[in-house]
This record gives C-alpha cells, structure tokens and sequence, in this order.
C-alpha cells in the first residue's frame, strides 16, 4: 500500500501526515486525529502511528467501540504509562475518557507485526490488554527511555523506526505464512482454509498453528476479522443487502447475526453509532 491511501475526508494532508476531523459528536472533545506512516523497511508489520489530541470540552459521546483488527497495538499516554493491546477477535466498548486523558501516541501493528517487535507466542496474547511492562520488561524499558529522550512527535518517530527496524530483524514470520495471509486479505477473507492450506503446501494443522503461533487468531477467525472489515469499508446508508451478499454471506439475516456476534448490536445501530475513528483500512 503506497503511503496516504486514505479515501476518507481529511482536514489537511502533508508528506508525511494526515489530519483527519472527528465526527460531530466529539468535534468539542478532539481537534483531529494525525495519522503519520512508518518507513518504507516497516510497512509491512506497522500499519500507521497515530496521535490523538483531546480538548477541555465535556464529552457528548460516552463509549467508544472498538472493530476487532487482529492486530496489536501499543499505547504511550504521556511520558509514564505504556500499555499494549494483543490481537483482537472480538469488539471492545471503551469508556470515552478522551477529556481528561492526555495526549496519547499509538503504534498500530499489522497483523503478525506483534510478533515480529516481541518474539512472544500470540496466542496467548489475544484480546489481552494491560501495561507493557506485563508483556515485556526490557521492551517496556527500552520504549520509555526512547520515548522521554524525544522532543516532539516528529523525533519521537524517526527513533520509533529506527528502533522496530533492528527488532523485526530477529523475529520474521515464515514465508507459507506470508503466503497465506497474502490469499485470505486478496480474497478479503471470503475463501476457503482447505485451498489456503493447500495453495501453501501446508496441512490444516499446520496452518493452524502458524495462525496461532505468529498472529493469535486461527486462520478462520483471521478470515472472518478481513472479511468484516472489508464489509465496514463498504458501507453505505441503509445498503445491508447488497453488502451481505458481496461479502460471501448467504442473505442479509445471516450477515446480521455475524455482524451482531462480532459487534453485539445490528448493522443499523452500528451505523448509528459508528466508532469515531475507524483506521483499520491500513491493516487488510
């Protein structure tokens, strides 16, 4: 994906940012959200940093809903509290603390990215969420003493490169599971796992284990996050029908109860409702 491949609306777009408003319902809470890509050697396991900068305005909107991305992601909230998030399967309802929050910087990985920065079973990891200090000592450090050495954001990630450039150099992900990341986010996960496994000469085990090894998920909730996302990025106004049958799903009460399942309410109330800032076009 080339650099600012963003079809979305956008207040400002410069080489190296984007800016990007809020939705009207927290227009008083946040100024904009700042979207800056990695470099070109880090691409592939980080999808975007992101920045959010609150305002003193109370907020009208009390929850925020997180899409599962089967992604990981670690959060800087000023200069003392790291915390990281696993691989999501399943949606996440947040309390909107965006008032009294400080200013807070995101690294948001690819899926198979976590990995690749900690070198840890992913498993294990899903749908975790605590201080990074819990995943990783040494890593937890390392970012600290980064992150209080920089000055201003733009410092902070040329460091952040630099620094996950000689990381992923240890762990990779092995290239059948490349391969078959590569078939289910070009099929936007409306495909078979017995084809995947058997375009990558794997055995359904195998591929299980990859999944679980190296992004967290198996490889059939993979499927089913790529493909839901891809839905959400085509919806439009009251359009349930047509999206569901594009997406692979038999009718629109079957695409209901899955998309219900994943984000506990109805296509209608989601929309109505729909996250503030959804960015995981930069992951599938």
């Amino acid at each position: 994906m080339k650099n600012f491949d963003y079809k979305g609306s956008y207040i400002n777009k410069t080489n190296h940012h984007i800016y990007i408003a809020p939705t009207e319902e927290l227009k008083d809470i946040i100024a904009h959200y700042t979207i800056t890509f990695p470099s070109e050697e880090l691409k592939d396991i980080i999808a975007h940093y992101t920045i959010t900068f609150p305002s003193e305005v109370p907020a009208s909107s009390k929850l925020f809903h997180i899409i599962p991305d089967a992604s990981g992601c670690f959060i800087f909230q000023g200069r003392s509290r790291r915390d990281f998030w696993g691989p999501m399967s399943e949606i996440v309802v947040l309390e909107n603390d965006l008032q009294k929050a400080p200013a807070r910087f995101f690294v948001e990985f690819r899926p198979g990215g976590l990995y690749q920065i900690s070198g840890l079973h992913q498993k294990k990891l899903v749908n975790q969420r605590q201080q990074l200090r819990y995943l990783d000592v040494q890593l937890d450090e390392e970012l600290a003493l980064l992150y209080q050495s920089c000055k201003d954001y733009e410092q902070l990630i040329k460091a952040f490169n630099k620094y996950f450039t000689g990381k992923r150099k240890v762990n990779l992900l092995p290239a059948r599971l490349i391969r078959a990341k590569e078939i289910i986010d070009q099929d936007h996960g409306n495909v078979s796992l017995e084809k995947v496994a058997s375009d990558c000469h794997l055995s359904s085990r195998q591929l299980l284990r990859d999944f679980h090894n190296y992004i967290g998920l198996s490889g059939k909730e993979y499927a089913k996050v790529v493909r839901f996302n891809y839905l959400l990025k085509q919806i439009e106004e009251d359009d349930f029908l047509s999206l569901a049958l594009q997406g692979g799903y038999f009718d629109q009460a079957h695409f209901n109860k899955v998309f219900k399942q994943i984000t506990k309410t109805t296509p209608k109330k989601y929309l109505s409702n729909l996250a503030d800032f959804y960015n995981e076009i930069y992951k599938f």
